[in-house]
């Protein structure tokens, strides 16, 4: 067994100004009314997995020190996770990027990774060291041991005993700041994957500041906030603050909660108070719990002494799980005819939906599903599978030549998904056979469906390894999926590796063995038709055989985001 390990640090103050050359966001300025429970569940239901899960496309090679480049998509999946983050603090929320910082930070990622350390000043005898990557490197947040949209997350948490400032996030949330750039590494064979974020806009740092939400810069912010996002380090930022005497207290649904202060430090940005609730301990966090009802925090800083002034802030922070419905989420469903005639026009319709600008229709129809899918042919599932492991194994099986192997070498997860949706009812499950070997605790093989076609992913059923050999032999696993009956889903087998020890062998009996994944009662779709975006919930659907069809409906919110498709309303045209 190995131990994982991950590092950060958080920025120092530099002043520079690089390139003039910019590159827009396709969608522009963000903004989200975190007083609503829907808007805000909605919004981080359709941003956030819009920067999830974009292929990297990354060109370079860590070893003969080529910094490469990657994607435009994903440099804009980074982007709109920082505008996301931004948009929820109430802060101008259309942060564009320099394409030369891009470069220049995609050297200082390279010079991390290379030499598996992090500094703001890099030497000169550094692997592949080089002026643009050094300069970068003064000028960005940080981060080893993670990449992407990944590590914007990172940033905003902060945690560490090196982070007591939140450096990292109070640049993100700089109100003036208007352009950034991003590098990205992927982790390769012995070399840690990296990103460096171009904070400090030079140009605009001493802007006038713009107008914000709240007058004040909070994180997690005031309103409903969603419970992944909730960090240990909290903060409160107001430009030229004196929280020297500030006091912080807090109560959790009425009931008193210790508060710790962590920090009183000025600059990385705006002048900012942070502070730990609840004997959270942001060192040692595990990661989020989801609440089972939402929770309250009333936020009260006082003593804060504005232009000679002291004054008090009181605020309002209500973590939720987005992922639950609340009192004023309108209906997802359909209404219409369950029986329209052939070749004649019939109206349905569906509740505006919070956020929408537009709604898309799609009809089809249902065919028998009976696929079985061994590891004989590869070309039924999309792997995603480190160097280093072949995703089948012709060793450890339960049936045929080959089952599915996924492992944890150097530490990164490993996961397979099936290529096709599939339509479910009342009484569909999925099965499979299951062979959990050596593992830790902290390796977990995991099921997971989506309803957006892979956007965002929930798990169905898990298993953690207990911190030995573990099974010995295949067992049969059967999951009903009633719970998205009416729904298209696709699903996803990954075996994710968590902070602490692991096996990252591949070898024979290290990790999990899948083989002869099937569904019961399951349909799919075939023949659908969509229709062009419209602005109002409704359409004409005119069938044109009398046969079953299945009606779904997708509202398109803040302009171009498709949310998931609906709950299908199953119809049955008549002569």
């Amino acid at each position: 067994m190995k131990a994982k390990l991950s590092r950060s640090l958080y920025l120092s103050c530099a002043a520079a100004l690089a390139s003039v050359l910019t590159l827009a966001s396709s969608h522009g300025a963000l903004s989200i009314d975190t007083a609503s429970r829907e808007k805000s569940r909605v919004f981080y239901n359709t941003i956030y997995p819009e920067s999830e899960g974009v292929p990297s496309g990354w060109t370079g090679n860590v070893a003969t020190g080529v910094a490469g480049t990657t994607s435009e998509a994903f440099k804009r999946a980074v982007i709109l996770r920082v505008n996301m983050f931004r948009a929820y603090s109430g802060i101008p929320a259309g942060i564009t990027h320099y394409l030369t910082w891009d470069g220049m930070d995609q050297s200082a990622a390279l010079m991390m990774s290379a030499n598996n350390t992090l500094s703001h000043t890099p030497g000169t005898n550094w692997r592949f060291y080089s002026v643009g990557g050094a300069t970068a490197a003064g000028k960005s947040n940080l981060a080893l041991g993670s990449y992407g949209p990944q590590s914007i997350n990172n940033y905003m948490e902060d945690a560490g005993s090196i982070n007591t400032v939140a450096g990292h996030r109070r640049w993100i949330l700089y109100p003036q700041t208007r352009q950034m750039g991003t590098g990205d590494i992927v982790a390769s064979g012995a070399y840690n994957s990296a990103n460096a974020l171009w904070v400090q806009d030079t140009a605009h740092l001493s802007d006038v500041r713009p107008a914000v939400r709240d007058a004040f810069v909070a994180w997690p912010p005031k309103g409903y906030v969603p419970y992944q996002l909730v960090y240990p380090r909290w903060s409160f930022a107001y430009p030229g603050a004196n929280f020297s005497q500030s006091a912080v207290s807090m109560t959790l649904n009425g009931v008193a909660i210790p508060v710790a202060i962590q920090s009183r430090t000025n600059g990385y940005g705006e002048n900012t108070l942070v502070f730990v609730p609840n004997n959270l301990n942001p060192d040692a966090w595990t990661g989020p719990v989801k609440p089972t009802s939402d929770l309250s925090y009333v936020v009260k800083v006082s003593n804060v002494v504005i232009s000679g002034l002291a004054k008090s802030f009181t605020y309002t922070v209500r973590s939720f799980d987005p992922a639950r419905l609340g009192s004023d989420t309108p209906p997802y469903l359909i209404s219409g005819s369950s029986t329209p005639k052939v070749g004649v026009y019939k109206t349905y319709t569906v509740p505006a939906q919070v956020l929408a600008t537009g709604y898309q229709w799609k009809s089809s129809t249902k065919a028998p599903f009976t696929t079985l899918t061994g590891a004989e042919v590869l070309n039924e599932v999309d792997a995603k599978v480190p160097t280093g492991l072949l995703l089948r194994d012709a060793t450890v099986k339960y049936a045929g030549l080959y089952s599915y192997h996924l492992a944890n070498p150097n530490f990164a997860e490993s996961s397979f998904t099936l290529k096709y949706p599939v339509f479910c009812n009342s009484t569909s499950a999925l099965t499979f056979y299951s062979r959990l070997g050596y593992a830790t605790t902290s390796q977990s093989a995991i099921v997971e469906v989506s309803v957006d076609n892979g956007k965002q992913w929930a798990p169905i059923w898990t298993q953690k390894g207990n911190n030995g050999a573990g099974s010995a032999s295949f067992a049969t696993r059967s999951i009903s999926l009633a719970a998205f009956n009416g729904r298209e889903i696709k699903v996803r087998f990954r075996y994710a590796v968590g902070a602490g020890s692991a096996y990252t062998q591949t070898s024979a009996g290290m990790g999990w063995y899948v083989d002869n994944v099937a569904f019961t009662a399951a349909h799919k779709l075939v023949g659908s038709a969509v229709s062009s975006v419209a602005p109002t919930p409704s359409f004409s659907f005119k069938p044109t055989v009398a046969q079953p069809y299945v009606l779904q409906v997708r509202a398109v919110v803040l302009g171009s985001y498709a949310r998931e498709w609906s709950v299908a309303k199953s119809v049955t045209a008549v002569p």
